[in-house]
C-alpha cells in the first residue's frame, strides 16, 4: 500500500482526482521553488495507515508548476503550504499553510468507508 502519489502533469491530476469515485483525496501543492510539506508526511502517514484499511483516502503532492490550473492558487500564497480536499472529483475543502488539527480533521469528517467495513 502506497502512502502518497506524485501528480505530475494534468493528465495525472484528471486520473486520481477527478477521476477516483468515492474516495477522499489529500493534495499537497507545492512548486519548484518551495517544496512539499515534508513536516506533515509523518503525521499524515500514521493517519493513513490508521484509516487507510477501513476508508478510502488518498494523499497526493501535486506540482503546481506542472499543472497549470493549480499555478494560480499557489502563486497567491508564496511558500505558505496548501492543502485541498477533493471528494467525487468536487473540492470540498482546502487548508492554506500547515494547521495539522484543522486536516487531520477534515480527512476525519470527509474519509468515506470502504464498503463492507
Amino acid at each position: 500500500m502506497s502512502f502518497n502519489v506524485l501528480l505530475k502533469d494534468l493528465d495525472d491530476w484528471n486520473a486520481e482526482v477527478l477521476k477516483n469515485p468515492h474516495a477522499l483525496i489529500v493534495i499537497d501543492v507545492f512548486s519548484d521553488w518551495c517544496g512539499p510539506t515534508t513536516m506533515l508526511h509523518r503525521t499524515l502517514k500514521n493517519l493513513f495507515y490508521e484509516l487507510g484499511e477501513a476508508h478510502n483516502i488518498k494523499f497526493c503532492e501535486a506540482n503546481s508548476d506542472s499543472i497549470a490550473p493549480l499555478k494560480v492558487e499557489k502563486d497567491k500564497l508564496g511558500c505558505k503550504p496548501l492543502w485541498l480536499f477533493y471528494k467525487d472529483g468536487l473540492e470540498i475543502g482546502r487548508v492554506e499553510g500547515a494547521d495539522v488539527p484543522k486536516i487531520e480533521k477534515l480527512i476525519r469528517d470527509h474519509a468515506p468507508k470502504k464498503i463492507g467495513t
